[in-house]
């Protein structure tokens, strides 16, 4: 690119600075509910136009002479960056995860190329000593040991995994509630069978509510199994099971 091409690609990036800028101040304001997926979306946005603004300022930098331009996008390539990761931190908080798709862009954040060359010398020191302590270890399995799975062997073995964790978790309760039954049968044949009105109204109580607790763990294992990609289960089936 030409000296030209450069001055408009700051002149440009200049002016969405400044958009970007006069944009800041709606996201201090509360946000009702009925608003929220409208905020989400200028959240978004701003955080795709301050990366494109980060690529920029990193191209200018890279490819700029004039000493006093440069002490100056030196200063906004440090502030976009900051902004950059503020506002993926604001996006992970309003869509609770750290992923996001935002059309197809690139949202691949790039680490400035000045920061790779003032940081060089102690990047090749971190990695000499992490060369160095990796050499002192003897590992007791070689890395040839590990056989190399496909993507459908390795999904198979996960759901081997965490049905065994089920059958577990599975015992455990069964355990539980034979205990339990064992003690309600001594209570029948040692003929406490008789109860007040207040012992049977708690008597009912925790039947009604263990009912309802074996519900909701119904409808969490049917979740869980769906998210982990199992097979639907009859409800006859997951009945006994949990």
């Amino acid at each position: 690119m030409s000296e030209a091409a450069y001055q408009r690609l700051w002149d440009s990036s200049h002016l969405i600075l400044e958009e970007l800028l006069d944009q800041e101040s709606l996201l201090g304001e509360a946000v009702p509910d009925r608003e929220r997926q409208s905020f989400q979306y200028r959240l978004s946005s701003l955080y795709l136009y301050y990366l494109g603004l980060l690529r920029r300022f990193d191209t200018l930098y890279d490819q700029m002479v004039q000493p006093q331009k440069r002490r100056l996008l030196r200063r906004l390539l440090d502030s976009v960056a900051c902004r950059v990761l503020e506002l993926k931190d604001d996006l992970v908080r309003a869509d609770l995860c750290e992923t996001h798709c935002l059309d197809q862009a690139d949202l691949e954040v790039p680490i400035p190329k000045y920061f790779e060359l003032e940081q060089s010398s102690i990047l090749k020191d971190r990695e000499r000593m992490l060369v160095e302590l990796l050499s002192r270890l003897k590992p007791e399995i070689s890395e040839g040991s590990f056989p190399m799975l496909s993507r459908t062997e390795a999904i198979i073995l996960l759901q081997k995994a965490e049905r065994a964790r089920q059958g577990r978790l599975r015992a455990t309760f069964m355990g539980e509630i034979r205990k339990e039954e064992e003690r309600d049968r001594k209570i029948r044949e040692e003929g406490r069978f008789k109860f007040s009105q207040d012992e049977a109204a708690i008597t009912i109580q925790k039947v009604w509510k263990g009912y309802l607790q074996r519900k909701r763990t119904q409808q969490d294992r049917r979740t869980e199994m769906e998210f982990i990609g199992m097979p639907r289960i009859p409800d006859m089936l997951l009945t006994h099971w949990v």
